[in-house]
């Protein structure tokens, strides 16, 4: 799963990508990358390690509610694990 955001704020466009991916050793990783799109790198990269998708999915929605509420706009979806 993986989503991408943007907003503007004070004439600087900002970035954050959600995604959701499985590793070698069945757990699932939540990766969160963000920044400013002038920047070629993120500004930071987090990731965090869930046991079970079912948790990782709770995880991934309490995150993209909490930008959906600063004023992040959807640009871009990618549903499949």
């Amino acid at each position: 799963m993986f989503v991408a955001l943007n907003r503007v704020v004070n004439n600087r466009e900002r970035y954050y990508h959600i995604s959701i991916f499985i590793t070698l050793f069945g757990d699932f990783c939540i990766e969160r990358r963000y920044g400013a799109v002038k920047n070629k790198k993120p500004t930071r990269v987090i990731k965090e390690y869930c046991n079970s998708l079912v948790e990782a999915k709770k995880h991934y929605q309490k995150l993209f509610n909490a930008k959906i509420s600063k004023g992040y706009k959807v640009t871009k979806t990618f549903n499949k694990i």
